[in-house]
């Protein structure tokens, strides 16, 4: 599949050719192997299954990763700063990390950004908090069967990372976007909310978007494709692993 990336209003250079974190000098990264190309997007059929699907993505199957307890989660707040985005997947939901695997190549299923003081702001489906854009408790949304990575932009300023945390906090209420529709500006979807957001700054940041089906779509693990961007946290989630850790509910 082909890794276009169009400019809304940010880079039309493809997302292949751009140029990788690791091209960029930088201190010694215990996760500087997480950064590599994107891997091939093999099923864009899937993305059309998605919206009447999004119910049936919800089922849930026993999985033997632990919990994320307070000693986690108290490590990865005090890693974080307003605006850093976490990549999340809860291994709980095999069909709907296949559904983001198969379509983006992802291995993570959902993004948010850390608003401060224990809080993020996310587009939800429903569930915790509501339907559409929400605020929740940092422990509330990762304090589960979680896989994490957190990713630092490459702000230029304080005013840059406070301005992306006031554009996703003034969308609070807006609604769900399942039409994944870029040019819908009153409703979102995770990606979309913060790719918009990094897109609104003082000073954009740039992040590749994809094409898939023929239709523009946000990513997720493309915000660390972005030079200069860190990942300052990993739980190092990996599909076909994550795989090994459930069990089925019935055998035969």
């Amino acid at each position: 599949m082909q890794n276009d990336a169009v400019k809304l209003p940010i880079s039309s250079e493809p997302v292949a050719t751009r140029p990788m974190l690791r091209s960029h000098p930088i201190e010694v990264d215990p996760y500087q192997d997480l950064f590599e190309p994107a891997p091939p997007r093999p099923a864009p059929g899937a993305l059309a299954a998605l919206r009447p699907a999004s119910r049936l993505l919800q089922l849930r199957m026993p999985t033997d990763v632990p919990r994320m307890d307070a000693d986690r989660v108290a490590r990865l707040r005090s890693l974080l700063r307003p605006g850093d985005i976490l990549l999340t997947t809860d291994n709980a939901f095999p069909l709907l990390q296949a559904a983001t695997y198969l379509t983006l190549g992802s291995n993570y299923t959902h993004s948010l950004v850390y608003e401060g003081d224990g809080k993020v702001l996310e587009v939800s489906v429903g569930g915790l908090g509501g339907e559409g854009v929400i605020r929740t408790s940092l422990e509330d949304r990762i304090g589960k069967r979680m896989l994490v990575e957190a990713i630092r932009p490459p702000y230029r300023s304080e005013k840059d990372r406070n301005a992306m945390v006031a554009f996703c906090r003034a969308r609070i209420g807006a609604p769900y976007d399942y039409t994944f529709n870029l040019d819908n500006n009153r409703a979102y979807y995770c990606t979309e909310l913060l790719y918009k957001a990094l897109a609104a700054i003082p000073n954009p940041i740039q992040v590749p978007f994809v094409r898939v089906a023929g239709r523009v779509i946000a990513g997720l693990e493309d915000f660390k494709r972005v030079p200069g961007a860190r990942v300052i946290y990993s739980d190092r989630s990996n599909f076909w692993k994550n795989a090994a850790h459930r069990y089925p509910v019935a055998v035969g």
